[in-house]
């Protein structure tokens, strides 16, 4: 008998929708991430993506959502936007969403968590624009982006929202991991943004000018 990998990518149990893309991104950017599932106050599942039984997905989702749920009603943790929680086999990320949605994300046992903010952020935007839901102010924005770059790894032009733009480099960010790379850019149409490249070559930028 042939023993099925945990994290092997299953026939989906229902149709995928423009969520089920934008949690796969995610996925794919956040290292050690496994699977993602978008769940409704009710712990009902609006979309998933990621390697394992579709159901044992969405179950996931449901049940963190509960334990989202107890920490959205108590007064000391009622502002918790964000929950890391580490078990004996697996990880698990959890972010709160407009309306008591969550996104629950399974990861290997031994991920890190210590580059996950600007994946996260880039997802959460995402769902929030699919969605039609008002971020707080106070959520940091980044947005995922593609960058071609010269032979120094430099920033020469910006892929974004389905066009292509010319930039040129103003400037080094400092402050950022080891890992990370941060450039302040001139968009040739006339703004300037924040742009960073972390582990894997993936870009995101902070601002968003038609991202």
């Amino acid at each position: 008998m042939i023993k099925r990998s945990r994290h092997k990518h299953l026939p989906r149990d229902m149709d995928a929708s423009p969520f089920s893309v934008i949690l796969a991104g995610l996925i794919y950017r956040l290292p050690g991430a496994v699977a993602a599932c978008l769940v409704d106050k009710d712990g009902e599942s609006v979309d998933y993506a990621g390697a394992g039984e579709p159901f044992d997905i969405k179950v996931t989702g449901a049940y963190w959502q509960i334990v989202q749920r107890f920490f959205r009603q108590c007064h000391m943790f009622a502002g918790t936007r964000e929950l890391v929680i580490r078990c004996g086999k697996k990880s698990f990320l959890l972010r709160a969403l407009p309306d008591d949605y969550v996104v629950v994300v399974s990861l290997h046992r031994h991920a890190g968590y210590s580059g996950v903010d600007r994946a996260l952020s880039a997802c959460v935007h995402a769902l929030a624009r699919e969605a039609r839901w008002d971020l707080p102010e106070e959520t940091r924005s980044w947005f995922a982006i593609h960058v071609e770059s010269d032979a120094k790894r430099r920033p020469i032009r910006i892929i974004y929202g389905g066009l292509a733009e010319r930039v040129e480099v103003v400037g080094t960010i400092v402050g950022l991991r080891k890992c990370d790379r941060g450039f302040r850019i001139r968009l040739a149409s006339g703004p300037e943004i924040t742009v960073v490249r972390e582990p894997g070559d993936f870009w995101y930028a902070e601002e968003q000018h038609g991202i």
